[in-house]
């Protein structure tokens, strides 16, 4: 990940910065295919890039909680000034699963926390051996090779240690398969939550939000899920409502 600034001359005898956004984006998305590019016009004295945009879809059900989230992309990708569109919170990812079997464990004196400590160690190596060098002890990290590792065979094939002193290979101790599984999971109270973020090349937030929720009928929502809208318009509305407080207190004094 990388961020670029730049710095534009003064207003006069140049186009405007949202026009010159426009002009680059085309341009950057054909020479860097595949990115995930963002361009945005910071405001004055903005000191970070924040999406203009942030919904946060969050319920119980994960399934549900994604179709939300299609629907909202669904909605954005409607409205002719919404750019650098995106979510996060939903991903999958190719990952191995390790599921012993009770019996077989139990019957070879071992228990679901032997195997995981053994699968521990195999994957990811530990570093109880020392190698001297002079004077200094370097630690020495010994797991198995990289593309073992990802390799459902050579997984099945390592051996685990009985209290007996027998060596099982995995495969006769518990069912290993590839599946696809979240990259990350976000929570807010439990729910799950995935992020919908996208800023804007004209208008404002605040118009682009109100479709939106039009768009998505937000009213008639299952009440265990819930469609919050953030990024720059969460922050205008809190800096309204902290405006409101000082007038109302500098009205009472």
């Amino acid at each position: 990940e990388a961020e670029l600034r730049i710095s534009m001359v003064d207003v006069q005898g140049r186009p405007s910065t949202a026009s010159v956004i426009e002009d680059l984006r085309p341009k950057l998305a054909a020479a860097l295919p595949g990115a995930n590019l963002v361009l945005k016009e910071l405001g004055g004295g903005e000191g970070a890039v924040r999406d203009d945009l942030m919904i946060d879809v969050i319920g119980p059900d994960p399934e549900v909680v994604s179709e939300l989230a299609d629907r909202v992309i669904e909605a954005l990708e409607d409205q002719p000034n919404v750019v650098d569109l995106g979510r996060t919170g939903d991903d999958m990812a190719r990952e191995i699963q390790i599921d012993p079997d009770p019996i077989r464990t139990a019957q070879a004196g071992l228990t679901h926390y032997d195997l995981a400590l053994a699968m521990r160690v195999a994957l990811e190596g530990d570093t109880e051996a020392r190698i001297r060098r002079g004077h200094r002890e370097d630690p020495i990290r010994v797991r198995m090779r990289e593309f073992d590792r990802d390799d459902l065979t050579a997984i099945g094939a390592t051996t685990i240690q009985t209290p007996s002193g027998a060596q099982v290979p995995l495969r006769e101790l518990a069912r290993i398969e590839e599946v696809e599984a979240p990259a990350a999971i976000n929570r807010t109270n439990r729910d799950r939550k995935v992020i919908v973020y996208a800023n804007l090349a004209f208008g404002t937030s605040g118009d682009t939000t109100a479709a939106l929720k039009e768009a998505l009928q937000v009213d008639e929502l299952d009440p265990a899920y819930r469609i919050d809208v953030g990024g720059e318009e969460e922050q205008r509305a809190e800096s309204a409502r902290e405006m409101a407080k000082a007038l109302g207190l500098a009205i009472i004094l």
